[in-house]
């Protein structure tokens, strides 16, 4: 079965102490990798998630002021990013906003703060409209 959702969780981070390495690159978050290797052992433990989520790691999604973000998509339905999560974040935390995500791209049924798991609509970053299939594009001359 082919995932109806993406979960992406940054790995690289230009917050931490020391944001680049010797290589002028961004350091990678061990918080972050951490919390990226629980979730996808949380997803394989799970029988609907593990055919519904892909989780990819990726690399610094620049909408922290405090690591970490992470971001869902589908072709399905507008995407949402999250961020600034911080070292106390749980992989219960990130499963249960992926389950809401997921019913409201499944449902169709737009997802307002209030019916967002509780308490963490604080760490919501922004909607991503969804890609039309027939777009209407503005040109310019």
């Amino acid at each position: 079965m082919r995932p109806v959702a993406a979960l992406s969780i940054c790995q690289q981070c230009s917050l931490t102490p020391k944001p680049k390495g010797r290589n002028g690159r961004a350091r990678v978050n061990p918080e972050a990798q951490a919390l990226t290797r629980d979730v996808v052992a949380a997803v394989r433990d799970d029988a609907v998630l593990a055919n519904t989520l892909c989780v990819r790691a990726t690399r610094c999604q620049g909408a922290c002021d405090q690591p970490i973000a992470f971001s869902l998509n589908s072709e399905k339905g507008e995407g949402w990013q999250w961020s600034g999560l911080g070292r106390g974040v749980s992989v219960e935390e990130v499963i249960s906003i992926a389950k809401t995500y997921l019913h409201h791209v499944e449902t169709g049924v737009r997802v307002v703060k209030k019916d967002w798991p509780e308490g963490k609509g604080k760490w919501f970053f922004c909607r991503i409209p969804a890609f039309p299939r027939v777009a209407k594009w503005v040109r310019s001359k």
